[in-house]
């Protein structure tokens, strides 16, 4: 496994070979979103039902069944100098994408409503 994310309650995801692997929080196997659905990404976080996967030049979202939500290029962090982006995590309105040297904020999209 290269990264964990739990949202408290409900699921753990792990960021592994195959993809991303879905657990309950008693750690039975739920599903996996193979790298055929995910593709190569960097990091991921849970939002709402689903979930948000960051790769080098965008976000994009899947509900935990796989089905992709939407897609959002990654803002420029800086004029002149490309940058690798880290690892994103969610807010109650915004996605926080994390680079070596700041933080971007990632409007989720108007036509998106998600549970709390």
């Amino acid at each position: 496994p290269v990264k964990v994310r739990s949202n408290g309650h409900e699921r753990v995801l792990v960021q592994d070979d195959p993809g991303l692997v879905v657990f309950d929080t008693y750690g039975k196997h739920l599903r996996t979103l193979g790298k055929s659905t995910t593709g190569n990404f960097i990091s991921f976080d849970h939002y709402g039902e689903g979930v948000v996967l960051l790769d080098s030049n965008a976000v994009r979202a899947f509900s935990i069944s796989g089905e992709k939500l939407w897609e959002r290029e990654i803002p420029a962090a800086g004029e002149s100098v490309v940058r690798t982006p880290v690892d994103i995590r969610t807010g109650k309105d915004r996605i926080f994408i994390l680079f070596p040297d700041r933080i971007v904020l990632l409007p989720e999209p108007a036509d998106i409503h998600r549970e709390p």
